[in-house]
């Protein structure tokens, strides 16, 4: 499986976002997937934000996959002192 693929048809950069610089602080930070999954699951592009369990289904990833990727992006997040809310 090329997990790439999976989160090609999804933009986590819409000019139409509503935290841009959140989302260019985690580009920088995180993996691209990381990325669009926190993007996803707190709905920082605008969307209605999703479930662990709707993002895990949209992207067919394990439900504890998706929360480990979760978690490890807000431990980093954090570790670099940041706030993204």
């Amino acid at each position: 499986m090329n997990i790439e693929k999976l989160f090609y048809a999804e933009d986590a950069t819409k000019p139409t976002s509503t935290k841009p610089m959140a989302l260019g602080v985690m580009q920088m930070m995180l993996p691209d997937v990381a990325t669009r999954i926190v993007n996803r699951r707190f709905g920082l592009d605008g969307q209605e934000p999703m479930s662990t369990e709707q993002v895990a289904l949209r992207y067919g990833l394990p439900v504890p996959m998706v929360k480990s990727i979760l978690f490890g992006s807000i431990t980093t997040i954090s570790d670099m002192g940041l706030d993204l809310t």
